[in-house]
């Protein structure tokens, strides 16, 4: 039986993807299906080029960002954080630092290389939103990326370089083939997609679908 390979679309600034990853691999786990799911991670900005204003606070930033008010954009933060909070993840948006995504992206398929982007990506969405890590600081993403085994040269020598430029874009290009408006999005053998932090039991279902199926 060949594998069931998904395809995610995600930014390390969205909440519901780490919520989503989160919920999918806790049913592929209980499943015990790990050895018959592919997943692929694939990169999407929903802030490009995002710039830092100093002394700005997180509510403030997503206020900017939805152009709505910081106060709105508090009870968002609080509403999503109870959200995370079902899924066992301890949110502290209020020290959460937004950032431009780019160089986190690139890394996650340098991680690839070596079998370790699941784990990268879980490591980068933590330290986004439980521990306030500034993912534009280069020193901040050596220590996550050496913190899962990567060699700290290596990842130094990814970023200040070029590399995986051209994958990142090419992810972000192939989200706009396929009309994905919004992360998380869920691609499936390429065949069909559903998107949004979907709950821990719909991602069984689906998955005891698709392998009843295939």
């Amino acid at each position: 039986m060949e594998k069931i390979k998904m395809e995610i679309w995600s930014d390390v600034f969205c909440p519901y993807c780490y919520i989503g990853k989160t919920n999918l691999e806790a049913a592929i786990e209980e499943l015990g299906v790990s050895d018959k799911i592919e997943l692929e991670w694939k990169s999407y900005q929903l802030k490009p080029g995002y710039k830092q204003v100093p002394g700005e606070t997180a509510n403030q930033s997503l206020a900017k960002h939805l152009r709505i008010t910081p106060e709105r954009a508090r009870e968002l933060n609080q509403q999503v954080s109870a959200s995370a909070a079902q899924s066992g993840l301890n949110f502290n948006t209020d020290i959460m630092v937004w950032a431009d995504s780019f160089d986190a992206h690139r890394l996650i398929h340098f991680a690839a290389t070596k079998g370790l982007s699941s784990t990268l990506k879980g490591s980068f969405f933590k330290a986004v939103f439980e521990e306030g890590k500034n993912l534009n600081n280069s020193d901040d993403l050596v220590l996550i990326a050496k913190s899962i085994g990567l060699e700290a040269e290596e990842v130094v020598q990814v970023l200040h370089s070029d590399q995986f430029s051209r994958e990142v874009r090419k992810d972000i290009e192939e989200a706009q083939v396929f009309g994905i408006q919004g992360v998380p999005t869920f691609v499936v053998n390429r065949e069909y997609a559903f998107s949004g932090a979907q709950p821990k039991n719909n991602f069984k279902q689906v998955l005891s679908q698709l392998l009843a199926e295939s």
